[in-house]
């Protein structure tokens, strides 16, 4: 993230995720039945949203460690936030299995959805509003499941206004030897981006400097 962060001039905090061998932290989640891995993550965005409202921030753009960005995101960012609708709670910059219904807004490539039942958490942005929301929702004593499949519940029920932005501009990259720190050498399907950072930068998650 810090390579990304450097040359796309982003301004990134580097949160150290919880990890999954981190007995101490994640025994705060034993009555629930996930396992260790799925504990961790629910832990790490979890105190991302305490941190949102502990230090009065307006909102938070959260970025997993394994992904790959779309070279022009700031552009594309200042663009999506002027058409953003202001009820926004959650918006995803990169999903899984998501497409939501169209909405009109004059975007010049990319366009915005209504969020349906958007999966994966490697890219969003969360207001204060809706960190408050996530907060009182999440059950952080027993979680009944993994943390991106229970706010696409809450999100379905109209719990959190989300949007999605179509195609994605941030998305998974997974390679043999990918740059994750929680989950290093998991392979996957690595979705094409218009004009993928990693690569102008020369990672590639079939070659051998991935």
């Amino acid at each position: 993230m810090k390579v990304l962060g450097n040359y796309l001039h982003l301004n990134l905090d580097i949160i150290k995720a919880v990890n999954k061998y981190d007995r101490a932290a994640i025994s705060k989640l034993n009555k629930s039945g996930l396992s260790a891995g799925v504990k961790a993550c629910y832990l790490s965005h979890y105190s991302i949203f305490e941190s949102i409202v502990k230090n009065g921030y307006k909102n938070g753009l959260i970025f997993e460690d394994d992904v790959d960005i779309e070279i022009n995101i700031t552009n594309i960012m200042t663009e999506v936030h002027r058409k953003l609708p202001s009820d926004w709670d959650m918006l995803y910059l990169g999903h899984c299995s998501e497409h939501g219904s169209y909405i009109e807004t004059g975007l010049t490539i990319h366009v915005l959805h209504k969020s349906e039942h958007p999966k994966c958490t490697h890219s969003y942005a969360v207001s204060a509003k809706g960190a408050k929301k996530l907060l009182e929702k999440l059950n952080i004593i027993d979680p009944y499941y993994h943390l991106d499949m229970q706010i696409a519940d809450f999100i379905m029920a109209g719990e959190i206004i989300s949007y999605s932005i179509h195609p994605p501009i941030v998305v998974q990259f997974k390679g043999v030897t990918d740059l994750s720190d929680v989950s290093p050498g998991i392979e996957g399907g690595t979705d094409p981006l218009m004009n993928s950072t990693l690569r102008i930068l020369g990672y590639d998650p079939d070659g051998p400097n991935s």
